[in-house]
């Protein structure tokens, strides 16, 4: 206002005036040293008046035709048990006086409603009004409480006919969720009336539920906008014009949570079939002056729970002991709990009274983030579903349930154990597809942590870091590829170098990211974060790592695995595993454990799901015996010479000796055996051996360590040709009866390892070079067998066997494809 001296000091000599009468009272106040509510509330309402007189004149000054209006001039409100009370009939009165005095009209036609008439000659003018303030009706200064600016401007629209009231905020609208606990959390474009009151109800900060409502009675729509992003369209609340239309595609708005929260539980058979039980208990909350956030009760009426502020809940507590003094001396009550540090957790929807399914969804959410609901709650409306669940788990449902609406993608927390060929393939195959899941899948993947045997990578979201420190993590070493097929192009084999390599976690810096390796901390920390869905992936082939299969389960944990020994070792170990998936509602995924990438289990199940009856399966499931024999016969190499090329080509394990004395392969057809419903072990099986076991010194010069399988494969390898046959290593199982579902119990096998002579002519013999073979015989095929074949087991292809285990176990939690924008395809629902 410098170019106005004389506002300005009239404005600057009106505030010293206010100061000095507000000098005066805090003298008062000093003196009898007992502050008056009266005097607070004529206090804490000047900075409004001196700020909006301030803001009317300087916008004159700059042209704009505003007028200062002191809302303590017109409205008028008074206090009762249900807060602030706004007298409309002589509020509106004194700011029509007001108008007819500033010579502002309103057209009250239909439709020049809200629309100012001009004096001729005079400038439309328009208001700058005071919040938060008001005059009580003895007219004494009070405010409007919490949340009163807004309040302030739902009450003035409504008495000066708006079309729109728009609250000016610190964010873009109304949320999904609290952004701070779900950072998917989307803006909600269009929320009725309704919503945003059981949204503001629940804990959601943007608006109070009684700012709506004198924009309620006048059906005024509110927006709300962010001052700091004016172009942002914000959210517009309102009344649709048909009760129960569907607002949007997602019958839920939006989730939000009340922190702080106790339960208590009162129970007891002398509640049964008494009138007035509530009413008494209610009835003293109200004399305690406690306010009641939720309340349930059990049809048999054996018990009443209710929810307050825990700040209330032993008041609460002591107030009802007395209230039912004579009931639980007698024992007609038994109990009064108390469940502390809970949070109540809500999804609000103006059409969840239309569609069915909705409390399945958001209870199955809760259930398959393994949060325990310790209360729930309905309104016959159906807007609003409401659980109690315990504050520790509060931020993992709030998660759960938006992400199970399609409100945000599926957050998946993953934790890798073993960083050698497979485990870094796996994490590769990950940073690669990451944004591929979440586009197509709607899956948020986050890897928390990563470890082998001596050291770990722990963090909330180690996605960002590996992408930034690839080439550190992961230094590709050049090894030697193994030709499949000696026309395949160079193009793929260089795409597939990273993949194929022979990739490790680098630990041989110092590093303050790396902690010595604890797979209980490791377990613990992938546990204690707040994305509801946990799955650790087993990428080792150690025994101990599979002993802990069981615990994870146990621990709500889901796990995918490419370590066979949990359970083609001990039945104890593997009826283990498969008891604590079951009973603790997670799956246990091996899919690669079989055949890699190919859908081994996958058809076997299938199978027998639809009815069919299997007789036996015959395979080809030790590729890397499988490469031995061609060599020997195709190409008339040693068994040394082919056994060394074989190595040198990374196609055996790394105790080389579990391929060579068939132990490996006979695991592969244990496997399948105890998926029939055989519980057969390894002892069960004939198994016969290419080669013994022996200390292997150097891979260099074997000196003669395999003369005697020289010999004797060679031998072999003459009398399968003279016979026109060739040599395969063979595994098969025999069911007596065929096995189905409903025979399991009753069901004998046979299984064996077998090195064979097959024709020339026959599907064996033309199975060549590292490529698996599986042949179902069952009722269905029983005059061809249904045939699964494939290549190599390499690291890359294991790695998407197990991004396809956690896509199932993503579906079984409710992911759902996403339509790309050109073409649905049936794909995206798996």
């Amino acid at each position: 206002l410098k170019d106005s001296v004389d506002i300005s000091n009239n404005i600057l000599d009106k505030i010293n005036s206010d100061l000095r009468d507000i000098s005066d009272l805090l003298r008062a106040v000093s003196l009898m040293k007992t502050p008056h509510e009266q005097i607070l509330e004529l206090v804490s309402g000047y900075g409004e008046v001196w700020s909006a007189t301030i803001i009317s004149e300087a916008l004159r000054q700059e042209g704009y035709p505003f007028i200062f209006l002191n809302a303590r001039d017109v409205l008028i409100v008074s206090e009762d048990e249900l807060g602030t009370k706004v007298h409309w009939d002589i509020s509106e009165e004194k700011l029509n006086i007001f108008l007819s005095e500033q010579k502002i009209l309103f057209d009250e036609s239909e439709f020049g409603k809200n629309k100012a008439i001009k004096y001729p000659g005079v400038p439309t003018p328009n208001l700058l009004i005071t919040g938060y303030i008001a005059t009580s009706l003895t007219g004494i200064s009070t405010t409007l409480k919490r949340d009163g600016s807004d309040f302030s401007a739902s009450i003035f629209g409504k008495m000066l006919k708006a079309t729109g009231i728009t609250i000016w905020t610190d964010v873009s609208g109304v949320y999904s969720a609290d952004p701070r606990r779900v950072s998917e959390a989307q803006i909600i474009s269009d929320v009725s009336y309704t919503e945003a009151i059981e949204l503001a109800y629940f804990g959601a900060k943007v608006i109070h539920p009684k700012t709506m409502a004198p924009a309620i009675l006048d059906k005024i729509p509110i927006y709300i906008r962010n001052s700091f992003a004016p172009s942002h369209p914000g959210t517009k609340i309102f009344l649709p014009p048909i009760k129960g239309q569907v607002l949007r595609e997602h019958s839920v708005c939006g989730f939000t949570t009340v922190d702080g929260i106790a339960l208590l539980n009162i129970e007891g058979t002398g509640m049964i079939g008494v009138p007035g039980i509530a009413h008494r208990l209610f009835g003293a909350l109200k004399a305690a002056n406690i306010s009641v956030l939720f309340i349930a009760q059990a049809s048999s009426e054996y018990s009443i729970c209710f929810a307050t502020k825990e700040i209330h809940v032993e008041s609460a507590k002591k107030s009802i002991s007395e209230a039912f003094f004579y009931e639980l001396k007698q024992g007609l009550i038994s109990n009064i709990r108390i469940i502390s540090k809970c949070a109540i957790i809500a999804a609000v929807g103006e059409s969840m009274s239309n569609t069915p399914g909705v409390s399945g969804i958001f209870f199955g959410a809760l259930g398959d983030a393994s949060v325990n609901i310790l209360s729930i709650s309905q309104g016959c409306d159906e807007r609003n579903i409401s659980a109690v669940v315990y504050a520790s788990e509060a931020t993992k449902a709030l998660r759960a349930v938006h992400s199970a609406f399609l409100l945000s993608s599926l957050d998946i927390t993953i934790g890798i154990v073993g960083t050698g060929r497979v485990g870094s393939a796996v994490i590769l195959s990950l940073l690669e597809q990451v944004n591929i899941l979440n586009s197509h899948f709607g899956l948020n993947i986050r890897i928390r942590g990563i470890t082998n045997s001596k050291k770990m990578l722990l963090g909330d979201n180690l996605v960002s870091i590996l992408n930034e420190k690839l080439d550190s993590f992961f230094p590709i070493k050049k090894t030697t590829s193994y030709s499949i097929d000696d026309d395949i192009n160079i193009e793929t084999t260089m795409k597939r170098s990273r993949s194929s390599s022979s990739l490790t976690l680098d630990y041989n810096n110092d590093s303050s990211e790396y902690q010595n390796s604890d797979l209980d901390i490791f377990f613990n920390y992938m546990k204690s974060g707040t994305t509801p869905h946990v799955i650790i992936i087993d990428a080792t082939s150690s025994d101990y790592v599979a002993s802990l299969h069981p615990q994870w389960l146990k621990g709500l944990v889901h796990v995918v695995t490419a370590n066979k020994r949990a359970i083609a070792n001990s039945l104890e170990l593997y009826n283990s595993v498969y008891s604590s998936a079951k009973e603790h509602n997670r799956m246990y995924m091996s899919q690669v454990t079989i055949g890699a990438s190919l859908p081994i289990r996958t058809t076997l199940y299938d199978m027998l799901s639809s009815g069919d009856a299997v007789y036996k399966i015959i395979g080809l499931m030790s590729v890397s015996v499988g490469v031995i024999l061609n060599e020997l016969i195709d190409n008339g190499l040693s068994f040394t010479e082919a056994l060394v090329k074989t190595y040198r080509s990374g196609l055996l394990e790394d105790d080389v000796f579990a391929d060579l004395e068939g132990t490996e392969a006979a695991q592969k057809l244990l496997l399948l055996a105890r998926e029939l419903g055989v519980p057969m072990s390894l002892n069960d099986i004939e198994i016969e051996p290419i080669a013994s076991r022996r200390t292997i010194d150097s891979w260099d010069n074997l000196n003669g360590l395999f003369d005697k399988e020289n010999d004797i494969m060679a031998e072999k390898c003459r009398l399968a040709k003279e016979k026109g046959c060739t040599l395969r290593y063979v595994q098969r199982i025999e069911c007596n009866p065929p096995a189905e579902l409903g025979n399991r119990s009753e069901i004998t096998a046979k299984a064996s390892v077998r090195l064979e002579e097959v024709p020339l002519d026959s599907q064996y013999a033309m199975v060549k070079g590292a490529v698996y073979y599986f042949a179902f015989h069952t009722d269905r095929y029983s005059q061809n067998p249904l045939v699964i074949q494939g290549p190599l087991s390499d690291s890359a292809n294991t790695a998407s066997g197990i991004i396809g285990d956690i896509l199932r176990i993503a579906k079984s939690i409710g992911a759902k494809g996403k339509a790309t924008k050109s073409i649905s395809s049936p794909l995206l629902n798996y």
